[in-house]
């Protein structure tokens, strides 16, 4: 049984986050969920300019996709993303990987 649920928000093409975050917090009492910001349209390319804009407007979709699990906390793991202002209000918490 977990005592805390927390809510993370990757980047669609990110797999690193979801193989260590679990073993990092294997022992903490904490359930993962997982919610993916996939920017549409996705990137053109490499230099796409736009890219970061369009996945930060995805962070309030992928917050509601994760409302049902009944969230203690929602950490936006995406460095850049957290660069970006997102204005998105919450029930729970939001910290980014700048603040964990």
């Amino acid at each position: 049984m977990f005592g805390w649920r927390c809510g993370v928000l990757v980047p669609w093409m990110n797999r690193t986050v979801e193989d260590e975050l679990p073993q990092l917090l294997l022992t903490a009492g904490v359930g993962l969920h997982w919610a993916r910001l996939r920017p549409n349209p996705l990137p053109s390319g490499p230099d796409d300019e736009t890219y970061l804009a369009r996945m930060v407007r995805e962070v309030p979709d992928a917050i509601a996709s994760l409302a049902p699990a009944d969230l203690d906390l929602l950490v936006l793991a995406c460095t850049s993303a957290a660069l970006e202002p997102i204005a998105v209000r919450t029930r729970v918490p939001m910290v980014t990987t700048f603040e964990c």
